[in-house]
């Protein structure tokens, strides 16, 4: 099965963020501890290094979580899509075939090894963001495509940049925004009544197996339940594409910290210094709960069986 044959590589990329987050944490112990005796220039090297530890932390987790939880980006796009009782032909051959698109664009460990520092501007992201938001406006879920499309041209017009047009504009500000809206935008719970209705169709379906089936008729016959169940998986939804967000914006660093020479380069790097107080807690608490989750001998089943689980319902 594909995900118990990325186990192991995801447990790598948990080890190695958790290394590159102790090597940031580590210099800027380091700095606290002697700022006064040491050169003025020795300490801003190792505030760059700090921070190209930091972005490279970044990166390693979201290899983690791409390898993973790809997937949940799509979750409202197809769960939505069931939601269209009636459409014109035209329109549902057009969804239908970016629907497939999408299946395909599933992150697999051979397409991590060519992602570079880049997991998100080099991988399907970006487009996995434009043709979801097709889908959603296709469908009539503006609000939501919206937020996907504008993540969508965020990470695309930075796709399109070089190096140097990018930590020109690079804006911390810019991701904060983006996050912003997508905690207002992304509430699957809104749609439980519909989410109901699928999971009877489901529960008399002769596809489902028994113990699916039982969990299906307990969520029918209490929808509190299904709505804290709907209220995490917003929670997933937002904390991966936050990452993917955040990771994109340190991305630059992740070698510019070493070699900062440009001006546009230590005006970016300065810019995510002022920030790093955040920046350092979201990515250690991201890294302390992929690290629980690879050290858990079951997740990796238990992830098998919720996929299949979904792909039946869906």
């Amino acid at each position: 099965m594909e995900h118990k044959r990325k186990q192991l590589p995801f447990s790598y990329f948990v080890i190695n963020g958790i290394s590159f987050l102790e090597d940031a944490k580590s210099i800027w112990n380091s700095i606290f501890r002697s700022e006064e005796m040491k050169d003025p220039d020795v300490v801003q090297n190792q505030e760059m290094h700090k921070i190209a530890n930091l972005a490279r932390s970044a990166e390693s987790f979201t290899k983690a979580l791409l390898l993973i939880y790809d997937e949940i980006i799509l979750f409202p796009v197809f769960l939505l899509m069931k939601k269209v009782k009636t459409i014109e032909n035209k329109r549902l051959q057009k969804i239908v075939k970016t629907s497939k698109k999408l299946k395909s664009r599933a992150i697999t460990i051979e397409s991590l090894e060519g992602l570079e520092h880049y997991p998100v501007l080099n991988s399907e992201i970006p487009k996995m963001f434009s043709e979801s938001s097709e889908i959603l406006y296709e469908i009539g879920e503006k609000e939501l495509g919206d937020v996907y499309n504008k993540i969508y041209n965020h990470l695309n017009s930075m796709k399109k940049k070089n190096k140097t047009e990018r930590l020109k504009e690079r804006k911390f500000e810019d991701i904060k925004k983006l996050r912003l809206e997508l905690t207002t935008r992304i509430d699957m719970a809104k749609h439980i009544d519909y989410i109901l209705e699928v999971l009877r169709d489901a529960i008399n379906s002769q596809s489902i197996d028994e113990n699916a089936r039982e969990n299906m008729k307990y969520l029918t016959e209490n929808p509190h339940v299904l709505r804290y169940i709907l209220n995490l998986t917003n929670i997933g939804i937002q904390e991966l594409i936050d990452l993917v967000l955040i990771a994109d914006y340190l991305s630059d660093a992740a070698t510019e910290g070493f070699y900062p020479f440009d001006v546009d380069a230590r005006n970016y790097l300065y810019e995510i210094k002022e920030n790093q107080s955040f920046l350092m807690d979201y990515i250690s608490t991201i890294g302390t709960e992929l690290y629980k989750l690879s050290k858990n001998p079951e997740f990796m089943e238990t992830l098998d069986e919720y996929y299949k689980k979904v792909e039946k319902i869906l």
